[in-house]
């Protein structure tokens, strides 16, 4: 097969042309305001350069012909010039074509990004990415990385062929043997650009990719990494932030979730002016705020219940609009968009009978989901393991999130927003248990696909996100940091 490598402009790239021999190419990007590139005095050479780089039907060494022959050296010197102003601006593509045809296009994502054609070491052998993963964008597949500024589309299942095949070490003249059919030059430059987009890894005598080698890089995980990239700034192109992606499409959803059941139980709700004057002060509350994993013997009282639901997650005050309303709690919620929900699985509660239930933070009620059955019980054993089986869980909160209630409004950073409202209500807690004297435990893990069961819920819609246990405080077990 025959190789050869074209250029072409982004397709968001668009053509403004303001007079004869100047024009201006504009390309929006989520990361950076909307970046543009001015050229002025073209020749017609030049001018059909742009052209050609909106068709992508030429390749580097085709312009500078076309340039060379009606301009002479200087406008060769001006044609490499407009090329690396394109590159600074992340607007110029590649594409590997094989006989004609195309089989992969690199495609920069942000201005960090450059194209270099000699990364590839033809005796060295690589493997692709742990790192490196495909998924369908309408009807194309793409081939990502969150170590990457750009990624790669990949036309036809050629080009998938060749990359499977780069799941075992190769070296380039290795890719091309084990095809068959697959030119030195084609395996060269498809490695070359799978290289410019971070997709593959040298690979070590020792036959471990060299990726894992970096003490930084081999600690990440996978999906750890992927998130990261994807919910900052700065490695994608993706719609950011406050982007009503739905707005059009589906409804939102309200600020309080409906009560789940017309079986409730009020709670108890405290006089907020006492207790600012009876509370230890906050400099206390914060330097003695620990997790406590074992509690006292008699339970926590459905009063304590009360107080600590309506101090740390009640609703103070709400405000309805055509987007779903907005709530301000006693924890911080990204947008006032409060998606968390809160599930008391209770255990040993004085006055409230054993199991599942929902709090309404409006009208600070409990709502029964389920009595105490096998999933309540196993869910109580799960947070019993995760607080180093010191004392049976009193009461564990599960915390769910209504994730269409985020996604409605936000691209990009949606699950990013709600575990930081979930690091929020987890300190609200903290806080309040030490000032009210009882012993609060968040949890790192949970079951979701057992909870979305026990509660009834689409998993995709609303499951747990979160844990955080509370009970009684007793006499304290000491902590031996090596039971973690």
């Amino acid at each position: 097969m025959e190789a050869s490598l074209l250029l072409s402009l982004r397709p968001e790239v668009s053509l403004n042309e303001q007079s004869a021999g100047q024009v201006t190419l504009e390309a929006p990007f989520v990361s950076l305001p909307n970046t543009s590139a001015t050229f002025k005095q073209l020749s017609p050479a030049l001018r059909s350069v742009i052209d050609r780089l909106l068709a992508g039907d030429a390749s580097e060494s085709d312009l500078s012909a076309q340039v060379l022959t009606a301009d002479g050296i200087a406008g060769l010197g001006k044609l490499n010039a407009i090329l690396q102003h394109l590159a600074a601006r992340a607007m110029l593509c590649h594409t590997l074509c094989a006989d004609g045809d195309p089989l992969v296009t690199i495609t920069p994502l942000t201005i960090y990004y450059r194209f270099n054609p000699d990364l590839l070491k033809p005796d060295t052998r690589y493997v692709l990415s742990r790192f490196a993963h495909c998924r369908r964008e309408q009807d194309r597949m793409i081939l990502e990385s969150p170590l990457s500024y750009a990624r790669v589309e990949l036309h036809g299942s050629h080009a998938l062929s060749l990359l499977s095949a780069l799941v075992q070490p190769q070296t380039c003249h290795e890719l091309t043997v084990s095809l068959g059919d697959a030119a030195d030059d084609l395996a060269n430059q498809l490695m070359n650009l799978l290289l410019n987009a971070q997709a593959l890894s040298a690979v070590e005598e020792d036959g471990s990719a060299a990726e894992d080698h970096d003490p930084a890089l081999a600690q990440w995980e996978f999906h750890d990494l992927l998130f990261h990239s994807r919910s900052r700034l700065g490695r994608h192109n993706n719609p950011f932030g406050k982007a009503y992606p739905f707005e059009d499409q589906i409804k939102p959803l309200p600020a309080i979730k409906p009560d789940m059941s017309e079986d409730v139980i009020p709670l108890y709700k405290p006089d907020l002016d006492a207790i600012k004057q009876t509370d230890p002060p906050f400099s206390q509350v914060l330097e003695n705020r620990r997790s406590i994993r074992s509690y006292a013997d008699q339970p926590i009282t459905d009063r304590q219940l009360g107080e600590f639901l309506y101090r740390a997650a009640r609703v103070e005050m709400s405000y309805e609009d055509d987007k779903g309303g907005v709530t301000f709690r006693p924890y911080p919620g990204g947008g006032a968009l409060h998606a968390l929900e809160i599930y008391p699985v209770i255990g040993r509660c004085e006055n409230i009978p054993s199991g599942l239930y929902h709090y309404n933070p409006q009208a600070h009620h409990l709502c029964r989901v389920s009595e105490q059955n096998w999933y309540v019980d196993t869910l109580l054993e799960m947070a019993w393991h995760m607080i180093a089986q010191q004392s049976r869980p009193q009461i564990l909160f599960v915390i769910a999130a209504r994730f269409q209630r985020i996604q409605w409004k936000y691209a990009s950073i949606a699950y990013s927003v709600i575990l930081k409202d979930l690091g929020g209500l987890y300190q609200t807690m903290y806080l309040v248990a030490e000032a009210m004297g009882l012993a609060p435990c968040a949890l790192g893990g949970g079951h979701s696909d057992l909870f979305a069961q026990a509660a009834n819920l689409n998993y995709y819609a609303e499951t747990s996100v979160g844990g955080f246990v509370l009970g009684s405080r007793g006499e304290q077990k000491p902590w031996i940091l090596g039971e973690l």
